[in-house]
């Protein structure tokens, strides 16, 4: 199992124990502070971008995103690399914030994104999910928790 864009390594305490889990984390503090947990988890810690990972093709069943493809640079490049380490079949188990569905809300995003990039360095509108199914994603379970957040499954086709 892979988590690209781990931050703090929030998610580590929550893989099951017997989990091989790989992630990465392209921020050099992030990466300072995710260690200790890291450690005390057992998952392998590498320093690298969700648009350029360090693995070989068809390496991983599962890639976890939480809040990446909202921040990453590429949001496609990203999503690229993401097929390209999963292996035929394999899935995504994203949580992301996302456009909202509602024209006014949708609105409000692009207002506010500028000031909201610059300060929490998330995208709020981007159409993440339209951008996984154009990338040959299929969804196969969806959430909407929030109006600008999703939660999601999605396979490799």
């Amino acid at each position: 199992m892979l988590e690209i864009g781990a931050g703090t390594g929030f998610n580590f305490p929550h893989y099951p124990d017997d989990a091989q889990v790989v992630a990465t984390e392209p921020d050099p503090h992030m990466l300072r502070r995710a260690a200790a947990r890291a450690r005390k988890h057992g998952v392998d810690l590498r320093a690298a971008p969700a648009e350029d990972l360090p693995f070989p093709d068809a390496t991983f069943d599962t890639v976890v995103t939480t809040g990446v493809l909202c921040a990453a640079d590429d949001p496609t490049s990203a999503l690229t690399e993401v097929r390209r380490v999963l292996r035929p079949g394999g899935t995504v188990r994203f949580s992301e914030h996302v456009r909202a569905e509602r024209p006014l809300r949708r609105a409000m995003q692009r207002t506010l994104d500028p000031i909201h990039y610059r300060v929490f360095r998330c995208h709020i509108g981007r159409d993440t999910v339209g951008l996984m199914r154009e990338m040959g994603f299929a969804i196969e379970e969806l959430d909407r928790p929030r109006y600008a957040d999703v939660v999601g499954v999605a396979r490799k086709l």
